[in-house]
């Protein structure tokens, strides 16, 4: 009778251990996951959109790839130039070209460069004029 009694409280005493373990390594797993708008202004195309993405995605310029919202960039030596969004081209020659702002404010860095931050808006504005 004792050793049955000791067999279940180990069992109990495990089940609790690793019930507890799963929980953590559960928690943890989703604590990468970001909430993020990208919003798409183009006032030459009359364009206005704006979606919520949740991504374990780091990088801004990766999640734009993956989302196939960059339709047209390229890899320059100063990281990544895009040129076109939701098949919206920029036009050199009329000085359009596609802005980055976090939460309203200019972006010191490219896309490929941004960290995603939870609850942060990411606005991609096609502007006129350098």
């Amino acid at each position: 009778m004792k050793n049955r009694v000791k067999i279940l409280v180990a069992l109990l005493v495990a089940i609790v251990v690793f019930s507890g373990i799963g929980i953590y390594f559960y928690q943890r797993g989703n604590s990468d996951v970001k909430e993020v708008t990208v919003e798409i202004i183009s006032k030459r195309d009359d364009f206005n959109e704006k979606e919520n993405y949740k991504t374990n995605i780091e990088y801004l310029g990766d999640l734009l790839k993956e989302e196939n919202i960059v339709t047209d960039y390229e890899d320059s030596e100063y990281g990544m130039y895009i040129h076109g969004v939701k098949n919206m081209a920029d036009d050199p020659s009329a000085q359009y070209w596609w802005s980055i702002s976090v939460d309203g404010k200019s972006a010191t860095q490219g896309a490929d460069a941004l960290v995603l931050e939870d609850g942060k808006t990411y606005t991609l504005e096609l502007k006129q004029g350098y």
